[in-house]
């Protein structure tokens, strides 16, 4: 049983793959200016002259002073490289010397473990993104691996850098994305089924079966993002004000200290 579980989650990830290389070429994401651009900053001493594979940045914090550009020219990912050093960002995030890389550098393992779905949504997500693995940077592809207890939800959020496609390995879901002109695109899933959200729709998840559920989603997006809608308005930082939330929902101000009190209870 477990084997076939196995090989069922290695076809998927390989659908998924194909899929997401495909539609690649539609990704907000700019293209690589080298082969690899793993995502850290373990380097090599400068060498005692320069080479096409980093350049000098006299700027940069790190190691040495030296960045290697990911993508985007030459100029503006230096920029960005050093301005990642101190803000976290992956945007023109500096590169790992490729001299340092081995294939561990691009191997993520996990996906096979089941996420804890024992919180008031019932679901769990376990991204496999840029962040989380660093040999995804620039190339433009993520996952992400959706557990589902029985009834279990994961809400209806947007992902506002990327196309998502989701195989459904285990259950059955109902899951459906909300056009621009707020028409429902719906459908129940069975074990094997495929189903695509465009980039930056409101969509959501939840298990209509009588077992837990799993599915297996692809971005064509490194760091695709993901918005939940309910909290992003009843929760922002700082909140949206009790007079607007009024006029555009139609709540009185015992409402919305309700769905914030609500909302803390969340595993978002």
């Amino acid at each position: 049983m477990a084997k076939a579980a196995a090989t069922n989650l290695s076809n998927c990830l390989a659908i998924l793959a194909v899929f997401a290389i495909n539609i690649s070429g539609s990704t907000a994401d700019p293209d690589p200016l080298q082969d690899v651009c793993v995502a850290g900053s373990r380097h090599h001493p400068p060498p005692s002259s320069k080479t096409n594979v980093y350049d000098e940045d006299p700027t940069s914090k790190t190691a040495g002073g030296y960045v290697f550009p990911g993508h985007g020219s030459t100029d503006a990912t230096h920029m960005a490289a050093s301005n990642a050093t101190t803000n976290g960002t992956l945007t023109g995030v500096v590169c790992t010397d490729p001299r340092l890389l081995s294939a561990a550098d691009f191997t993520f393992q996990g996906l096979n473990k089941a996420g804890n779905t024992h919180n008031t949504l019932g679901s769990s997500v376990t991204a496999v993104n840029a962040k989380t693995f660093p040999g995804l940077n620039t190339l433009g592809i993520s996952f992400a691996r959706i557990d589902f207890a029985k009834n279990g939800l994961n809400p209806p959020h947007v992902h506002p850098r990327a196309t998502e496609v989701l195989f459904l390995l285990e259950g059955d879901l109902s899951v459906g994305f909300i056009a621009g002109d707020n028409k429902l695109f719906s459908h129940n899933l069975t074990t094997g089924d495929l189903f695509v959200f465009p980039k930056g729709l409101i969509h959501f998840q939840q298990n209509i079966g009588n077992k837990n559920a799993i599915s297996i989603s692809a971005f064509n997006s490194q760091n695709p993002g993901v918005q939940q809608i309910v909290e992003a308005v009843f929760a922002s930082h700082p909140s949206l004000p009790d007079e607007l939330l009024e006029l555009a929902f139609g709540l009185n101000k015992e409402a919305i200290r309700s769905i914030e009190i609500d909302l803390k209870s969340l595993s978002i």
